[in-house]
């Protein structure tokens, strides 16, 4: 397996499960874990502004401090305490204001009473589809990332949430369902479909369903590809996505890419698949080819350069982009992100003007 391989397989999932819902329980015993306290999180920032001026200095992305405390009281039970901080820049989290306090984001409690088996209470985390792509490994494209109050349980492949649902923005909507069952092909081969329904909503009956497939080639090519469609009443025209991501590894060589087609209509549905914090809608295409190398078994460095066309039916907001990214793995389970990005929108006058950003995510398990 080749080096940078070695690298991202250890990132992915571990990030992940870190950023889904904490490391959970099933996942710190596959790894051999036997301390009774860990914890997880990640620190983001990431500023842009008008290219050679910063008079008009912009959030780029949602400036925040993410801890998950992990406690084992038991091999066969477990508990997590989410709690972030957030600067308010987000719609519905109070836009401009400064930090806010300490906020409890939420807990969970975990009881594995078979080898199988794994029952779940509290505020579960839920989501199915996570982007590879660097900048939007955070977002879920079948099963837009939600939080519902109730219960679950895994048995085996199988995973089902049940509660008062809310949004990643926190606002509450009713009692929801989230399932998603994963068939296993080969070793290297799956397949996963996943479908969340709302209910309790007037007029509405709000759904998203979709399935996922993820293949290892002989260690050489990755692929992962995703369909879904989101539903919410007559009134709004439903919606569909198609997600494809491969990735080619060639020893410390790699160059990944991604392919995002998403269809919203003329009345775009609210539940319609969005960025994960800021809640803004995913373009309706988006096109990234990025090349990088491994450097040693500590650093990785890529060039992603991009296309983008937020609605089909806006005429000159489409965008062509680059954003330099080093990689720096400093222990085992953690990982620090730095990039920077020049995008040029192809409006004409002020609007066309270039921007630039820059922005770090560091992401650890302890």
């Amino acid at each position: 397996m080749s080096r940078f391989l070695r690298l991202f397989t250890l990132a992915s999932p571990f990030l992940g499960a870190l950023l889904a819902s904490g490391l959970p329980v099933h996942a710190q015993e596959a790894a051999g874990e036997r301390r009774r306290l860990n914890f997880s999180g990640l620190a983001e920032a990431g500023v842009a502004s008008d290219y050679g001026t910063f008079n008009r200095l912009a959030h780029r992305t949602a400036l925040e401090v993410d801890l998950t405390t992990h406690v084992a009281f038991h091999p066969a039970f477990a508990a997590q305490v989410r709690t972030t901080l957030r600067d308010g820049h987000a719609p519905r989290q109070g836009a401009g204001a400064t930090w806010t306090e300490l906020r409890y984001d939420g807990a969970q409690i975990n009881w594995k009473p078979g080898r199988k088996t794994i029952l779940m209470a509290g505020d579960l985390i839920g989501g199915s589809g996570y982007f590879q792509y660097t900048r939007y490994r955070r977002v879920a494209a079948v099963v837009g990332e939600h939080s519902l109050r109730g219960a679950g349980v895994r048995h085996g492949n199988l995973v089902v949430h049940t509660g008062l649902a809310t949004d990643t923005a926190g606002v509450a909507e009713d009692w929801a369902v989230y399932v998603r069952w994963t068939r296993t092909i080969t070793e290297h081969l799956s397949w996963s479909p996943s479908f969340r329904y709302t209910a309790g909503l007037h007029k509405a009956y709000p759904f998203e369903l979709g399935v996922s497939f993820n293949g290892n080639f002989e260690d050489m090519f990755l692929l992962q590809g995703h369909m879904a469609m989101n539903y919410w009443n007559t009134a709004t025209d439903p919606g569909s996505l198609i997600l494809i991501e491969p990735r080619y590894v060639y020893g410390d060589y790699f160059v990944a890419a991604t392919l995002l087609y998403s269809d919203k209509g003329e009345v775009p549905a609210p539940n319609t698949q969005r960025l994960t914090h800021t809640w803004v809608s995913l373009e309706d295409l988006l096109l990234s080819v990025e090349p990088g190398k491994a450097f040693g078994g500590m650093y990785a460095a890529s060039l992603s350069l991009e296309y983008r066309d937020p609605r089909f039916t806006h005429t000159r907001d489409q965008s062509v982009g680059m954003i330099p990214t080093l990689w720096i793995y400093p222990a085992p389970r953690a990982e620090w992100r730095l990039w920077t990005s020049l995008e040029k929108p192809l409006a004409s006058g002020r609007a066309g003007h270039p921007r630039f950003g820059l922005g770090s995510e560091l992401s650890f398990v302890f």
